[in-house]
């Protein structure tokens, strides 16, 4: 990984990044000032795009991450970032978020409440390829409160989670 990323998140962030245990993909966008759905980092989720594959995560890391012709450190861009996937690098407990844009390419970085944002420009189609079929595979994001915490991905994994939520429409632990 890139000395100027490692330093800006930290080694609990970056740990989390290279040593991910799964990956999850969300489809996020600004949270309008009406909305009352789920969140990730401030962001409105509109669904869920899948796992991330072990393959997959070794070209993000490799193109992100480790590529220095990828990202441009000294360098801002006059655009506004339009946050289209969350991918949250999920290790045991722990987890960090990395926001990919675009029309406007970069990605940021979210662990701890800090939040560190790269200038990508140049991996533009390599985020737009990413993005694109990505998003295509979203699905509606169910929270995993209503099925009891039973799927940490917030979709139904096995016949009775899918049973479950379809007779349960409050939270199972019906808190107050």
């Amino acid at each position: 990984v890139l000395e100027e990323i490692s330093s800006a998140i930290g080694p609990s962030a970056l740990a989390n990044i290279t040593k991910a245990e799964q990956i999850f993909c969300y489809q996020v966008s600004d949270r309008p000032a009406n909305y009352t759905g789920y969140t990730i980092d401030g962001f409105a989720v509109y669904g869920f795009c899948g796992i991330i594959t072990d393959d997959l995560k070794k070209i993000i890391i490799s193109e992100l991450f480790t590529n220095q012709d990828n990202i441009l450190f000294d360098v801002t861009e006059k655009c506004t970032i339009r946050p289209r996937l969350l991918l949250r690098f999920v290790r045991g407990v722990d987890n960090t978020d990395v926001l990919l844009s675009s029309p406007c390419h970069s990605y940021a970085i979210f662990y701890g409440g800090k939040i560190n944002t790269f200038n990508a420009k140049p991996a533009a189609q390599i985020i737009d390829a990413l993005i694109n079929p990505l998003t295509q595979n979203k699905l509606d994001f169910v929270s995993p409160a209503l099925t009891n915490q039973l799927m940490p991905i917030g979709l139904p994994q096995t016949p009775e989670q899918a049973e479950q939520l379809n007779k349960n429409k409050t939270p199972a632990r019906k808190w107050e």
